[in-house]
């Protein structure tokens, strides 16, 4: 599959960014405009910023000073944002000890200490792993500080925000239970796979085997679904590149398929070594080998958050298991999956009406009415995509 040359330099000033490389000659014509739109759609503005600045190229030769400005802006915000979170975290965290509550922070937490330089993977909220029994007395402690409990009691994870940026999640699981997967079992009984840290009475980590098998799940968990965009595949590179020498890769390996991402971790795995080989140049990244150019085609085009047409298609994908093609029977069941989620989305997301099941006829009524009325264009939009599948 064909890639932009916006698409090519992207990667490139990422390949760039991660190896502290000075790009060579960027193409005469490259819209930066564009380039820039593209890299907050991933959320890695602030990386391809120190890309460009290290190749001299945010100046008025090459862009306008409003688009320099933006660029700029992204890399010092981010820089901000790391260290205010970092400030902020640590405060929640000494409560925390103080309380005598275990906690593992999770994530792009530990992964942005990896990175060149600070601020460079740009942080959208914090996520820790806590002991849930103290899931009310937490929540209380940060309404104390001024946070508005955005989401609470109603799945695995509380959200926490805060003017002016201030997010965070605070995991009681990893993982929701699914019929997809048997990750939830894994990882219950989550503390007896933790280390304590040295210098935290309550604070604890992953091995670093663990650690590196429970970001490929979440990785893919996102990238089975809606899809996940370049930043995660950044991550793995920057982990790798710190730990791949020193990491037990037969425990991996077992692991990995007992979970059932086997091949994903190794196609993941090929895929940023294809990426990030810092002897790349800009024309490399159209790669002949069809699986890699297709994986790199469907990360670009899925940024951050993944986007609602892969939803849409992972989804029938599944549901078509051996099917030769997504054929009426197949959208047909798609389409009652969606209407009725089924009991494990009531106990995720309505705890109420788990508790009071006689209510859930009346709630499939009421939502089958009141979706359509407010989020209409949405639903039009998945059902168009439903209906061009074969």
């Amino acid at each position: 599959m064909e890639i932009s040359l916006t698409e090519q330099t992207f990667l490139y000033l990422l390949n760039c960014a991660v190896n502290k490389k000075v790009p060579k000659e960027l193409p005469a014509d490259m819209d930066f405009e564009d380039l820039y739109r593209l890299s907050r759609f991933h959320s890695v503005t602030a990386m391809v910023s120190y890309a460009l600045d290290a190749g001299g190229y945010l100046s008025e030769q090459h862009m306008t000073q409003e688009l320099i400005q933006k660029w700029a802006s992204a890399r010092i915000s981010a820089m901000r944002k790391s260290l205010m979170f970092d400030a902020e975290r640590e405060q929640i965290l000494r409560y925390m000890e103080e309380q005598g509550i275990w906690y593992m922070p999770l994530k792009g937490v530990i992964l942005k200490e990896m990175y060149p330089d600070v601020g460079m993977r740009e942080m959208c909220d914090n996520d820790i792993l806590f002991d849930k029994h103290y899931r009310e007395k937490l929540k209380d402690y940060m309404v104390s500080r001024g946070y508005e409990a955005a989401h609470y009691g109603r799945y695995i994870h509380d959200i926490y925000t805060k003017k002016p940026f201030y997010n965070f999640e605070f995991h009681v699981e990893l993982f929701k239970e699914s019929y997809k997967d048997n990750w939830s079992t894994y990882y219950s009984n989550i503390k007896e796979r933790l280390c304590k840290d040295e210098n935290r009475e309550y604070g604890y980590h992953f091995r670093d085997e663990d650690y590196y098998i429970y970001v490929t799940a979440h990785a893919y968990k996102h990238y089975r679904e809606g899809g996940t965009g370049i930043r995660s595949f950044v991550d793995t590179y920057i982990y790798l590149n710190n730990k791949e020498s020193s990491l037990n890769w037969d425990y991996i390996e077992k692991e990995t398929a007992n979970i059932g991402i086997y091949v994903y971790e190794k196609d993941a795995r090929a895929l940023v070594k294809h990426l990030f080989d810092p002897a790349k140049n800009i024309e490399d990244f159209l790669s002949k080998d069809e699986k890699v150019a297709s994986m790199i085609s469907y990360v670009l085009h899925a940024g951050t958050y993944g986007t609602q047409d892969n939803r849409v298609k992972n989804d029938v994908m599944f549901i078509q298991a051996d099917a030769e093609q997504a054929d009426l029977k197949v959208k047909l069941k798609y389409c009652m999956k969606r209407i009725y989620p089924g009991l494990e989305h009531i106990k995720n997301h309505h705890p109420f009406l788990y508790k009071h099941q006689w209510l859930i006829p009346f709630f499939w009524v009421y939502r089958l009415i009141n979706r359509p009325l407010r989020n209409g264009k949405q639903l039009l939009k998945e059902l168009k995509t439903l209906i061009h599948l074969k």
